[in-house]
């Protein structure tokens, strides 16, 4: 029952569930105590990190002391997650963004580089498939079950939660550490101030011709999904949704990606990418409201399944004696670059084009990722 496969599967749900708790608790505090101008501002401190320091970081761990950072980050979380329970101040809640976002920029990187290196590399696909399938999952259980707990109990109960989310996903995988000798720390870090430098900028810069190709398929994939939910709650408003309603499609996109994760093996690649066309395009122009739910549904996992098929093929394009972490680094600094960019910019636009236009836009993202996709071979069979 608790192959490596399923301890990844159950490690990833623990660890994102208890990030999402924490998500809704700073959400609601920031609103409460401090006012609604307050929480963009707060959850923009959390891009920073990962936009400046991500990649020069990640750039100073050596590939063996790869399990050994990992395991300190979680444990640096859980202190944090301790903490936060402790001031709830405002300088306290932006000091704990800012901390947080660092540990988890140099976290995220190294643990699907520990995928690559654990899991065969016929089974990559499913299990990357699997893994974005859970972390997005736990959106449609978490918002409720958080805000739930902070009425009948208190926030510090959500934090209490996140804290103990992060021991316990490094547990459920000590036997991997353990067999990695994670205890034996050894003088593997020569701190640069270059390569800290280096990795501000959003150029690939060595890293190799072949992964930068598939850099630019996850590069277009960010775009769909950020003109994606720029535009989703304007699409809700014009088919007439409740509110609601609203939440029911919400939590739709999670239950999606619950699918990807069940018929992770099982989809058709190609025809998974011809029908995210489809499906966006019905969305984004669709007037009712069952069948903009039921696209969002659908986009869900099928925008789950394709995470994964670039995740992995992202991992297969690293050479050998390349290490994976700095890839994942810039992979990660790309997404914050573009949240950041694309959110503001479209939200921002919307209310001056209207919807058709990102409607149009966010359909030719679309073909144009799909395009890409199967040029590079993302979109295919993966050995």
């Amino acid at each position: 029952m608790f192959n490596l496969k399923n301890r990844i599967y159950i490690s990833t749900f623990v660890n994102s569930f208890g990030s999402w708790l924490t998500f809704i608790a700073i959400a609601l505090i920031t609103k409460e105590k401090y006012g609604a101008d307050h929480v963009a501002l707060v959850f923009l401190v959390q891009t920073l990190p990962a936009i400046i320091f991500s990649r020069g970081l990640v750039n100073l761990i050596p590939p063996a002391a790869t399990e050994k950072v990992y395991v300190v980050t979680q444990v640096l979380l859980a202190l944090c997650s301790f903490a936060i329970m402790i001031d709830q101040s405002l300088f306290a809640i932006y000091v704990f963004l800012f901390i947080t976002s660092l540990l988890k920029s140099l976290s995220n990187p190294l643990n699907n580089s520990l995928i690559g290196k654990w899991i065969p590399l016929n089974e990559q696909k499913a299990v990357f498939t699997k893994v974005g399938a859970l972390q997005a999952g736990t959106v449609a259980l978490a918002p409720a079950l958080g805000a739930w707990i902070k009425i009948f109990f208190s926030s510090n109960i959500l934090f209490l939660i996140d804290g103990a989310s992060f021991l316990i996903s490094v547990l459920i995988l000590k036997e991997l550490f353990i067999k990695n000798k994670i205890v034996n720390f050894t003088n593997e870090f020569t701190f640069k101030w270059s390569k800290i430098i280096a990795g501000v900028s959003p150029k690939p810069g060595d890293i190799p011709q072949a992964v930068q190709k598939v850099l630019f398929v996850w590069f277009l994939f960010l775009a769909v999904g950020a003109i994606l939910n720029a535009v989703e709650f304007p699409a809700f408003q014009r088919s007439g949704m409740s509110e609601q309603m609203i939440g029911y499609a919400l939590a739709s996109w999670g239950v999606g990606s619950l699918i990807a994760f069940l018929f992770s093996n099982r989809l058709s690649e190609k025809l998974s990418g011809l029908a995210l066309v489809v499906v966006m395009s019905a969305f984004v122009f669709g007037s009712n409201q069952y069948l903009v739910i039921s696209c969002f549904f659908m986009a869900g996992a099928l925008t789950c399944y394709m995470s994964g098929s670039i995740r992995s093929r992202l991992q297969k394009s690293v050479p050998e004696g390349y290490p994976a972490a700095p890839v994942w680094a810039y992979a990660n600094q790309l997404t914050q670059i573009i949240n950041l960019v694309a959110y503001g910019s479209v939200g921002f636009l919307i209310g001056f084009v209207g919807l058709n236009f990102f409607g149009v836009a966010l359909v030719a993202a679309t073909v144009l990722l799909v395009f890409q996709a199967i040029k590079h071979e993302v979109l295919t069979k993966q050995a």
